[in-house]
């Protein structure tokens, strides 16, 4: 009998309630949250997730920015670990436009480095990503990366530069094409949070490959 990766390497399986959940917020642009741990998030409405979200970082705000900045030394090249305080610094003065560029800029070398072939364009990431989602069971790594699925389809989907301005996004900003988009604080929050999920996401590649490398030899 053939016994799943997934079922060997997780030492608790979580529920495809969370898998939906993933997808949901992604979708909205939000990462799964890790400044609490046992929040309540799973029973939130789709109406709720933006105030109770906003309202969760808002209130942990310093320690957040403070872990996120610690993780980044231990996972991020010098120059992106700059950049990303930079980025805090320029959202700490309101400098909302500015703090999204940077972020991006973080985002897609945090990407590059850990969860695609970095010979690749960012937008072939998501491949990388899929492959590793096995179906049946659900490790929380699975959970993970299907949030991030989702969270590069929000803010990486191509937009036809002659269409109505979307909301944040990467090709737009980046591009300079917004006429009229002011970034706001709760959309550089969300990217913070993106960026964090994708580091803390990192951390977990090594050991789930190890252990899936010792199941297949």
């Amino acid at each position: 009998m053939v016994i799943k990766r997934t079922t060997i390497i997780s030492n608790e399986l979580v529920s495809s309630k969370q898998l939906d959940k993933a997808e949901q917020f992604g979708k909205l642009g939000w990462s799964i949250p890790l400044v609490s741990r046992g929040y309540g998030y799973l029973e939130l409405d789709e109406s709720e997730i933006n105030l109770a979200f906003e309202k969760l970082y808002e209130d942990n705000f310093n320690h957040f920015r403070d872990e996120l900045l610690k993780k980044s030394l231990e996972s991020l090249e010098k120059s992106n670990q700059i950049l990303l305080n930079e980025a805090f610094n320029a959202f700490s003065r309101e400098e909302y436009q500015i703090t999204a560029l940077a972020q991006f800029s973080v985002l897609e070398g945090a990407l590059s480095k850990y969860l695609y072939d970095e010979k690749q364009d960012t937008k072939y990431n998501d491949k990388y990503i899929v492959k590793r989602i096995d179906s049946g069971d659900y490790t929380f790594l699975n959970i993970l990366l299907y949030n991030i699925h989702h969270l590069l389809n929000f803010y990486f989907k191509a937009h036809s530069f002659n269409s109505a301005e979307p909301s944040i996004n990467r090709h737009w900003l980046i591009h300079g094409r917004y006429c009229n988009k002011v970034i706001s604080r709760l959309e550089c929050i969300k990217l913070f949070s993106f960026i964090d999920i994708t580091l803390f996401t990192a951390t977990l590649m090594p050991k789930y490959e190890q252990l899936a490398s010792s199941i297949n030899n």
